[in-house]
């Protein structure tokens, strides 16, 4: 009976207990739940930006238009005869049709074409539309394209050239330009896209 009495005293005080502090028991639960969830979430962020940051830190920096490059002019003292046309449509008299210009055609007294920027020859080639043509891959995935250039060009595929260089002759071997006569035609590309050359170039003479 006495034993009886003992626990029920204890459940009923255990009751007390709950009723007295139930409550801030309660708080404190939500408190620690709260601080806890805020804890793991700071923690999770701090993870992804220090991943972000070894990311960004770990990437080539990207150049953007002419951006660590310096370039000269591929010929001296020449003058533009036909300029860089994206959108707008001009007469080509070699071809007799309408059509974009997706370069700058040069002319000079000195016919010598130069490397405007150093870097490596990735493509020489010949072909009846654009004569003899020489691509020099440079820094930033920035790459140089001289047309209608003579046959006999002083440069070939791996080989490392230096800014002002000389690659090659200016010539008429371009059949869709031959009617320019003796010239060279001239493109820049970033990437696989066309770009205005005279963004990279002071072509002032026009």
């Amino acid at each position: 009976m006495n034993s009886q009495i003992k626990i029920k005293k204890r459940g009923e005080g255990f009751k007390n207990f709950l009723k007295k502090y139930g409550y801030f028991i309660a708080v404190g639960i939500i408190v620690l739940a709260v601080t806890l969830s805020i804890i793991l979430t700071n923690g999770v962020k701090t993870s992804v930006d220090e991943a972000s940051n070894l990311d960004m830190a770990t990437k080539e920096p990207v150049e953007v238009g002419s951006v660590g490059l310096n370039f000269a002019l591929p010929m001296e003292n020449c003058e533009v005869v036909h300029d860089y046309s994206r959108d707008a449509l001009i007469f080509n008299e070699s071809m007799g049709w309408f059509e974009t210009h997706k370069g700058v055609d040069l002319k000079s007294n000195n016919s010598k074409v130069y490397a405007c920027e150093s870097g490596e020859v990735i493509k020489v080639y010949t072909n009846t539309l654009e004569g003899t043509v020489v691509e020099i891959k440079h820094d930033g995935n920035i790459t140089t394209k001289y047309s209608s250039l003579d046959s006999n060009v002083l440069v070939k595929v791996g080989d490392k050239v230096k800014k002002g260089q000389e690659i090659g002759i200016a010539s008429n071997s371009a059949g869709e330009e031959v009617q320019t006569g003796a010239h060279l035609h001239f493109e820049i590309l970033n990437g696989d896209n066309q770009v205005n050359p005279n963004d990279y170039l002071s072509l002032s003479n026009k």
